[in-house]
């Protein structure tokens, strides 16, 4: 006897962008036999794993249809009772890393702001007189579209936004959001994003600059990003000074998610 299931997954995904509705249409016909007297058997299992790559970003819909399961009996099949569970999918834009190699773009030299690491890191640090071991340090992004003849126009609204902080000794990986609001590009504009640092008794000062390369897009969306930040800070008693750093590439996963434009 030949256990077998076979269906078609039919899929409507709708994707609600600034630029309107978007409908794709996907069909996929799979089947899948289980030969020779195998023994009977309840409960669930893994019979196929289907995997798609996506064309855009947003929300869409998964729906199953006309999927039958049967024993294949000679000379009748016996069907084998199954329920479908339709779902939903999130595409996300991909990760922004920010790199240790440079480029230049639009008359600039930046670290690369990309969706890929490379194999090496990099760090820049500063440090203040704190003989209490008190400062508390502090790290923000300001962004600006940057266009092909060098003109910046910031994003953000002057100062740091997504500002993390450290109290005392340690470090890792620290994320905070900003609302990025809709701005319209021209297709040859990149997006320029400068990391800054600060103790609560100074003022900002930049500690790295990234770029994207020219974005060929009309429209940065309004989402709202998420930028994660490997920091550290550490006292040094017989200094009597407060260092604090910021890592990115390699191993050091400082980044932005949902940066998104079309």
């Amino acid at each position: 006897m030949r256990r077998c299931c076979s269906g078609l997954l039919g899929s409507l995904s709708e994707f609600n962008g600034s630029e309107g509705l978007k409908r794709e249409f996907i069909f996929v016909s799979k089947a899948y036999y289980l030969e020779g007297a195998a023994p009977p058997f309840n409960g669930s299992m893994t019979l196929m794993t289907l995997t798609f790559t996506t064309l855009t970003v947003g929300i869409g819909s998964i729906d199953m249809t006309t999927v039958n399961l049967a024993d294949n009996g000679v000379p009748v099949s016996n069907p084998i009772p199954n329920v479908n569970y339709d779902g939903t999918v999130t595409v996300l834009p991909p990760s922004m890393y920010m790199r240790s190699d440079q480029h230049v773009v639009n008359n600039a030299t930046m670290y690369k702001l990309m969706n890929t690491h490379t194999g090496n890191y990099n760090v820049t640090s500063t440090s203040s007189l704190d003989p209490e071991n008190e400062w508390v340090a502090y790290w923000g992004v300001r962004t600006w579209k940057r266009s092909s003849t060098g003109t910046e126009t910031e994003v953000t609204s002057g100062s740091p936004v997504a500002v993390v902080s450290r109290a005392t000794s340690g470090q890792g990986t620290q994320s905070m959001t900003w609302n990025c609001p809709v701005k319209n590009l021209t297709t040859t504009d990149c997006l320029v994003v400068r990391v800054y640092y600060k103790f609560d008794t100074s003022n900002w000062t930049q500690c790295a600059q990234f770029s994207t390369t020219q974005l060929n897009a009309t429209l940065l969306l309004g989402q709202t990003w998420t930028v994660y930040y490997y920091t550290s800070r550490s006292y040094n008693s017989q200094q009597h000074k407060t260092y604090m750093y910021y890592y990115w590439d390699s191993t050091y996963s400082s980044r932005i998610e949902n940066l998104n434009y079309n």
